[in-house]
């Protein structure tokens, strides 16, 4: 077997190799797209290691350079932007644990499907709640580097509304949040959806881990339900903010003074 070359094309990595004379791509794919019998052969390895949705593509070209491999891959896979968020969340965070589990599995996925189950939200509020914790934990040396990639895999529409959950940069959380809540008045459409969906997935955990710093979430719930609350939504989007705070009210045993 003989390694003719690796190349990243924009969604994939791309290995070309030769066996027995011919010549053979294995593409790591991050998606689930539909296999392509006249092209090759999807095997799952699904609990090998991967990210959930993670297969191996085998393309047998004879000929194909890896630009042109690259290329054909693109072209013939169009770019999703949810599914790209995914990967580049996955690849950002790894190694990172959220209780015995990593932090894609154990929070970042389940904020994606309280959002795409239970609220059918738009696709770039999917793609955003794969990348919202990416610009506020990483290094501020970095934050220019990862915005730069989630603009050009993702798209303006991805990289603003995952700029506008991230806190900005302070001494403490209590003051992080203090600079955070006035940019709500002018932030993009589903930014308190998003936030209200990250926050109901760690209130959760909390709960189900006898974590204490469900003492924190307690403390703050005034000041950030009022934020949540204070902006008038267009119908869907309101009717999601509605139905994430009543989950969020019960976990926080919230009851409206008279």
């Amino acid at each position: 077997m003989n390694t003719l070359g690796t190349l990243w094309t924009r969604k994939a990595s791309v290995v070309i190799r030769r066996v027995d004379g011919v010549e053979l791509w294995e593409v790591t794919d991050p998606t689930w797209h539909e296999g392509h019998p006249e092209k090759g052969i999807y095997r799952d390895l699904n609990g090998a290691g991967q990210r959930p949705g993670f297969h191996w593509v085998d393309y047998r070209v004879p000929g194909a350079t890896l630009d042109e491999a690259a290329a054909l891959y693109d072209t013939a896979h169009p770019l999703d932007p949810v599914t790209l968020a995914g990967d580049y969340a996955y690849r950002v965070h790894e190694g990172k644990r959220y209780g015995e589990r990593s932090y894609f599995e154990g929070h970042l996925q389940i904020v994606v499907d309280l959002l795409q189950k239970g609220l059918r939200a738009p696709r770039h509020v999917l793609a955003s709640g794969y990348l919202h914790d990416v610009l506020e934990d990483c290094p501020e040396d970095q934050v220019p580097k990862h915005t730069q990639a989630i603009r050009d895999q993702c798209g303006a529409e991805v990289l603003a509304l995952t700029q506008a959950v991230t806190l900005p940069k302070g001494k403490n959380r209590r003051e992080r949040f203090r600079l955070w809540y006035p940019t709500l008045s002018s932030a993009p459409p589903w930014t308190e959806v998003l936030k209200m969906a990250d926050r109901i997935c760690n209130v959760r955990s909390c709960y189900e881990t006898y974590n204490p710093m469900i003492g924190m979430y307690l403390g703050e719930y005034h000041d950030f339900r009022g934020a949540m609350t204070t902006r008038a939504l267009p119908g869907e989007e309101m009717e999601c903010r509605v139905f994430l705070l009543g989950i969020l009210d019960k976990l926080m045993g919230w009851r409206e003074r008279s």
